[in-house]
């Protein structure tokens, strides 16, 4: 009597060991690519095919019938067990990286609580008294206003999308002047993921949320999109003419968004 289960002894091994061997040498390759080590490759990869050998044997040991009845259900959990591992894998190796981005995203901020609200790239002081009037009042780094307090942050977002559309009105009416245009219509956006835009019917909307960036950051953008009356593209006219319009470092203007116009959305949702 064999000590061999019969069903094992009815696998396929002509088959079997020249995968064995393709295997083993795979190992060998992974190893030498990590220098000598079964870090990071080899190890993961004898693992993870010694366990699907021992599940190969496990099933071999069962019915025909039974195993026919439970693929579907095991073909079920083996693919969820894939995704999972396949994406605590993902994770893992990218681990370094959504660190550094998830660093990148500057914590939110509350005014009211901190007393304080940028404002044309500075922080000024916000004076909030009960009994001072409900219209805020700027007198150089301090914002005075009154008014319930449990609607304040509503009304100080109101006070900073009225600023903007005043101070974008005063750029695009400086812009088109300058390029030999009626001022264009300016419109306010909320949009998460642009400062501006120009429509074929030439109103430029613009990002409430720069007014909170420095003055210098704010026109570039204006600029931008009035060059965009003009061309209606990003050719070399085009840039050209942003050239000559704006009187900073557009090059210097759009880093800074780069690198701090998350910035711009930490405080009002």
């Amino acid at each position: 009597m064999s000590v061999i289960p019969a069903p094992v002894a009815r696998q396929p091994w002509a088959m079997l060991f020249p995968l064995f061997i393709l295997i083993g040498f795979g190992g060998l390759v992974l190893y030498s690519a990590a220098g000598g080590s079964l870090e990071p490759y080899a190890g993961s990869h004898l693992i993870r095919f010694g366990v699907f050998l021992v599940m190969a044997i496990v099933l071999a040991l069962f019915p025909p019938d039974l195993a026919k009845l439970a693929a579907y259900p095991i073909y079920v959990v083996l693919l969820i067990l894939l995704v999972i591992v396949e994406a605590i894998g993902f994770v893992h190796a990218r681990r370094d990286w959504l660190t550094e981005q998830l660093a990148k995203i500057p914590p939110k901020r509350d005014p009211v609580a901190e007393r304080r609200l940028m404002y044309r790239g500075t922080q000024i002081a916000l004076d909030w008294r009960a009994d001072a009037p409900r219209r805020p009042d700027l007198d150089d780094d301090t914002l005075t206003i009154g008014g319930p307090q449990d609607t304040l942050t509503r009304r100080l977002q109101r006070w900073l999308e009225a600023e903007a559309l005043r101070l974008f009105a005063a750029d695009a009416r400086d812009y088109c002047s300058a390029v030999g245009l009626d001022t264009a219509s300016v419109r306010l956006t909320r949009a998460r993921k642009r400062w501006g835009s120009c429509s074929s019917e030439g109103v430029l909307r613009l990002n409430w949320r720069l007014v909170q960036a420095p003055d210098a950051i704010r026109r570039s953008v204006v600029a931008h999109e009035v060059a965009h009356l003009v061309h209606f593209d990003h050719s070399p006219a085009f840039h050209a003419l942003l050239g000559e319009l704006y009187e900073g470092d557009i090059d210097q203007a759009n880093r800074w968004l780069s690198r701090h116009g998350r910035e711009l959305y930490v405080a009002f949702d």
